[in-house]
């Protein structure tokens, strides 16, 4: 997972140098990537939160494509998580597709 902080879609430096050690893996698999990103439900609104989701994962998903990633990556948002512990939702998960 690529954690953020809450309502934010800025990658911090902690994310940036896994995603980069990721990025290197990645070129060589050739496999496809899917990255989704969530957020938490807030009182902020579903659409706002849709939007934050979709940030996410598209902030990680051009992360990995400026630093040599040519797989395929989709992307997608989870929006308005209810959970008990919110900052669970405060991340994009990336999964290879083989």
């Amino acid at each position: 997972s690529v954690l953020f902080a809450p309502n934010s879609s800025k990658l911090t430096q902690k994310a940036k140098a896994d995603l980069k050690r990721l990025a290197e893996k990645l070129e060589m698999s050739g496999s496809r990537v899917a990255v989704t990103g969530f957020s938490a439900s807030w009182i902020l609104g579903k659409s706002h939160e849709m939007n934050l989701a979709t940030k996410r994962a598209n902030r990680v998903a051009l992360f990995l494509k400026k630093h040599g990633v040519e797989n395929w990556i989709y992307y997608s948002a989870v929006p308005s998580l209810i959970l008990r512990d919110r900052e669970q939702a405060w991340r994009a998960e990336i999964r290879t597709l083989d």
